[in-house]
């Protein structure tokens, strides 16, 4: 009995442990996420004067025309999510960066919830084009 009490002790030692850690690398990846776009604005103005780009700031990019996201703001923040791994709460705020650093004004904000649901359909058109990719695949075969 004696010798489960000390396995049941180590084993929760070891999760304490375990717990201490995690939380400690949480910390970290929260604040490495919170400095990402400056870390982004900051590479694309070093980019622009390794290739001496000018800075321009009469180009206007608007988040939403008439009410409604433009399909080329949805890919961008689907790219964002998805093959950068930026979060969904922090996409247009690196959006918005990236453009600042290429010399674009934005004009209007685009919430969190927008966001998730762009990603949400995002994922089933992909989805969509993969099936059909299949089916055509199939049908040559």
């Amino acid at each position: 009995m004696e010798e489960k009490v000390e396995k049941l002790e180590g084993a929760t030692n070891q999760l304490a442990q375990d717990k201490l850690h995690y939380q400690t690398e949480n910390h970290a990846l929260k604040e490495k996420v919170h400095c990402v776009p400056q870390c982004l604005d900051m590479a694309v103005k070093r980019v622009g004067q390794m290739f001496g780009l000018k800075e321009r700031q009469e180009k206007m990019v608007q988040l939403k025309e008439k009410d409604v996201i433009p399909d080329s703001i949805n890919n961008v923040i689907c790219d964002l999510v998805s093959l950068d791994n930026i979060p969904t709460k922090c996409c247009v705020d690196t959006f918005k960066c990236i453009a600042r650093g290429l010399g674009l004004d934005i004009e209007g904000d685009i919430d969190t919830r927008s966001v998730n649901q762009i990603v949400k359909e995002g994922s089933v058109a992909a989805n969509i084009h993969l099936v059909k990719a299949f089916q055509t695949a199939k049908g040559t075969l």
